[in-house]
């Protein structure tokens, strides 16, 4: 077996793929948390690359595609991480959070200022 790895929209890649076919996944989704209330305007504009997934349908092909074994790690923020541990999913049990301690911030305007992130 030759691993393969891809890299691309889920909309479009996930649907592409056999049943079964998929040992890991890992993605960093649209959090939809900047967006906050700013439907309207050029700002809504700007931040349309933020936009939530549909759950459903994400969760169903990933359902689908995942292999009884395989692994989904996915990087997220709250209230995102929280709304997807207590969403049940069909055979994707949630197993543990991961945190990634951060020993060197970067500069404070670009990067995030925590001293870890939690996922």
């Amino acid at each position: 077996m030759t691993p393969q790895l891809f890299h691309g929209d889920c909309h479009q890649l996930l649907t592409t793929l056999p049943p079964d076919s998929v040992d890991l996944v890992l993605t960093d989704p649209p959090y939809g948390i900047m967006k906050c209330n700013s439907e309207t305007g050029w700002y809504a504009e700007k931040l349309r690359w933020d936009e939530r997934l549909d759950q459903t349908k994400i969760w169903a092909e990933l359902n689908r595609v995942v292999r009884p074994k395989g692994m989904i790690l996915l990087f997220s923020k709250e209230p995102l991480t929280s709304q997807l541990i207590q969403t049940p999913h069909t055979n994707l049990p949630f197993s543990y959070r991961l945190i990634w301690v951060k020993n060197h911030f970067g500069h404070p305007p670009f990067l995030s200022p925590n001293a870890g992130e939690f996922f």
